[in-house]
């Protein structure tokens, strides 16, 4: 069992804590990135690597073999989120971590996600599932387990604060995506790491 780090939006982050979030997908990336030629197509993957085609001319093709580079499933991830460490002064227990997604302090100078070390993250998640498929194959199931939450309103029902209003799950997930990754976007329909996951309790 490997540890490997993984960052979280706070958004995201408040989901996972909530446990509505038990799944993740991240963009499939290599030296020939599959996300960007239309010609490569998936082979194989074999629950560590994925084997894709690159068609180089009319009737030759290269492969390549990607590692998923967040482990296998039975390995473990550790959340990156946005953080601080207080000042003295502001008296909190010495080596107290605070979380933004946890605080009501607007004004502090938060960190990063990137730069939060092993010791501050307090959520540990288990891969208990990875597959390989296109963005744009989720369905609306597994657009709940991406953490959109589902609201109630004057008799209609309507998902995320993205779009209030509107029912159709996918196109609440196709809005939060496109604001995540803004080059590797929906209408782009990248190859995927679905990394499913549960939570470890400390």
């Amino acid at each position: 069992m490997k540890e490997h780090p993984i960052l979280f939006n706070s958004e995201m982050v408040r989901a996972i804590l909530d446990g509505r979030k038990t799944q993740t997908r991240r963009v499939v990336k290599g030296n020939k990135n599959p996300v960007d030629d239309m010609l490569n197509g998936l082979i194989e993957f074999d629950g560590e690597k994925a084997i894709f085609a690159h068609q180089t001319h009319a009737d030759n093709y290269t492969t390549q073999s990607i590692k998923c580079p967040f482990g296998k499933v039975g390995d473990r991830l550790w959340v990156r989120e946005t953080w601080r460490q207080p000042e003295d002064f502001e008296g909190y227990d010495r080596g107290a971590v605070l979380y933004a997604v946890s605080e009501m302090d607007a004004g502090a100078k938060w960190k990063p996600s990137i730069h939060m070390p092993r010791y501050a993250s307090r959520i540990t998640l288990e891969i208990t599932d990875i597959r390989v498929e296109k963005v744009q194959d989720i369905n609306e199931e597994n657009c709940l387990k991406e953490g959109i939450e589902k609201y109630f309103d004057d008799g209609v029902y309507y998902y995320g604060e993205y779009d209030k209003g509107h029912c159709d799950y996918k196109h609440v997930f196709k809005t939060l995506w496109d604001s995540i990754n803004k080059k590797h976007t929906w209408e782009s329909n990248p190859f995927v790491w679905v990394i499913e996951f549960k939570r470890v309790k400390k």
